[in-house]
C-alpha cells in the first residue's frame, strides 16, 4: 500500500512518529531531485549519492526536533547543501594534508640523492 502525504505538516507529524511510510514517502519524493542536485555540485556521482543518504539519514535520526513549520523541499534542499560544504571541508582538510605529505616525501628523496 503507497502512502501518500498531501501537505508538509502531515508528513512531518507522522515523521516525528517514527512512521516509516513517511520516510519512504520522503526518500521515495525527493531521492532522485535531491542526487541530481547534489551532482551539480560535485560533479561526483558516488560523493552525490553520500551526501543524500547521509543527509535522509540524519533526517530520520533527529526527526524528533523537525519543526512543524518546515517546508519540506526546502529543508532537504539546505540539508543536501549544507552536508555537501561540510564535506567541501573534510576533502579540502584531507588534500592539504596529501600536498604537505607529498611535499615532504619530495623533499626526503631530494636529499636522499
Amino acid at each position: 500500500m503507497k502512502v501518500v502525504f498531501l501537505n508538509d505538516i502531515d508528513l512531518i507529524a507522522a515523521l516525528k512518529k517514527g512512521d516509516t511510510n513517511a520516510y519512504t514517502f520522503l526518500v521515495n519524493t525527493y531521492h532522485k531531485k535531491l542526487c541530481v542536485y547534489a551532482y551539480s555540485l560535485t560533479n561526483d556521482t558516488d560523493l552525490a549519492e553520500d551526501i543524500v543518504q547521509n543527509v535522509f539519514m540524519n533526517i530520520w535520526k533527529s526527526k524528533h526536533k523537525l519543526k512543524e513549520d518546515f517546508v519540506v523541499k526546502s529543508y532537504v534542499y539546505k540539508s543536501v547543501y549544507n552536508e555537501f560544504i561540510d564535506q567541501y571541508r573534510k576533502n579540502k582538510a584531507v588534500l592539504t594534508l596529501e600536498k604537505k605529505h607529498i611535499e615532504a616525501l619530495t623533499y626526503i628523496v631530494e636529499e636522499d640523492d
